[in-house]
C-alpha cells in the first residue's frame, strides 16, 4: 500500500497540488478526509459529495485502519490526500508507512492569507468563522509548521513543493513531480483552470508567475509596514529559503 500525504498550511496551494496528482492515473486523490467524513467538504476528485469512496460505510473503521480500507476501495496503486495535521495524519497511517509532499509559497503570500487567522468556529453551513492575526503571530504559525515538517522523521519519503515554481513553469514542474514520485504522467497537459478551485483563477496559458500568484488578491492588500515586517522576519525567510534548498519543483 502506497500512501502519499499533501500537507501545508491552509491556502498553501495542497488543494489544486491534490488535483494535479489525481491526474496521474496512478493516483487517486480523495482530499481532505476529515471534512468528508463529518459532511462539510466535497471531494477533491470528483468535486461534489464523493461518489468515488463510501464514506459513510468508512466513517466508523478505527483510525489506525482508515487509509487501508480507503486504499482498498480507491482501487488505484496510489492514495493520496490532503490532511494537514500531524497528529491527524500520524494516527491514519499507523503501523503503515506513508509519503509526505509540503507545499509552501513566498513568505508574503503565507502572511496574506495566515493573517485571517485561526477558525473559531464552524457555522451550520460547514463555512469556517476566522480570528484575525497580526502579521507577526501568522509568521511565528508558519514558522513553527514548517521547522517540524523539515525535522519530522515519521515519513518514510518527504518532498517539498514551490506553490509558485509549480505556477510558473507548469508543464515543467508537473514532469518533475511525477517523475520524483514514480507515477506514470498524464497524457497531455493538466486544464488546470476547469479543476474548480480558487486558485485557478490565473492565466495558465502564459504560465507567468506575475499572472498566476497563489492569494494574489490577499497580497495586495498587505499594507506597506507588514511587507516590511515580512521582509525583515528573519525567522520565516530562513525556513523559506531551506525550503526552497529542499524543493523538487
Amino acid at each position: 500500500m502506497r500512501v502519499i500525504c499533501v500537507m501545508g498550511r491552509r491556502f498553501s496551494g495542497s488543494t489544486i497540488l491534490g488535483r494535479i496528482l489525481d491526474a496521474s492515473p496512478d493516483i487517486q486523490c480523495v482530499g481532505e478526509t476529515l471534512p468528508i467524513r463529518q459532511g462539510y467538504a466535497n471531494c477533491a476528485t470528483c468535486g461534489g459529495r464523493c461518489r468515488c469512496v463510501d464514506y459513510g460505510r468508512l466513517r466508523h473503521v478505527p483510525a489506525a485502519r482508515f487509509y487501508r480500507e480507503l486504499y482498498k476501495e480507491s482501487g488505484h496503486c496510489v492514495l493520496a490526500t490532503t490532511d494537514k495535521p500531524f497528529r491527524y495524519v500520524k494516527a491514519l497511517t499507523q503501523p503503515q508507512g506513508f509519503e509526505a509532499i509540503f507545499v509552501f509559497k513566498s513568505p508574503f503570500a503565507f502572511a496574506a492569507s495566515e493573517k485571517r487567522g485561526h477558525p473559531r468556529h464552524r457555522r451550520h453551513d460547514g463555512t469556517l468563522v476566522f480570528q484575525p492575526l497580526s502579521v507577526g503571530e501568522a509568521l511565528q504559525g508558519v514558522c513553527e509548521y514548517y521547522e517540524k515538517a523539515l525535522k519530522w522523521r515519521r515519513p518514510a519519503v518527504k518532498h517539498f513543493v514551490s506553490i509558485e515554481h509549480l505556477a510558473i513553469d507548469y508543464p515543467e514542474a508537473t514532469r518533475r513531480l511525477f517523475e520524483a514520485l514514480g507515477v506514470k504522467h498524464p497524457q497531455g497537459v493538466i486544464d488546470v483552470s476547469k479543476l474548480e478551485h480558487h486558485f485557478a483563477i490565473g492565466n495558465f496559458d502564459a504560465m507567468d508567475s506575475r499572472q498566476f500568484q497563489p492569494d494574489c488578491r490577499w497580497v495586495s492588500e498587505l499594507t506597506d509596514a507588514e511587507k516590511q515586517e515580512v521582509a525583515e522576519h528573519k525567522g520565516v525567510q530562513s525556513v523559506y529559503r531551506r525550503l526552497l534548498t529542499k524543493s523538487i519543483v
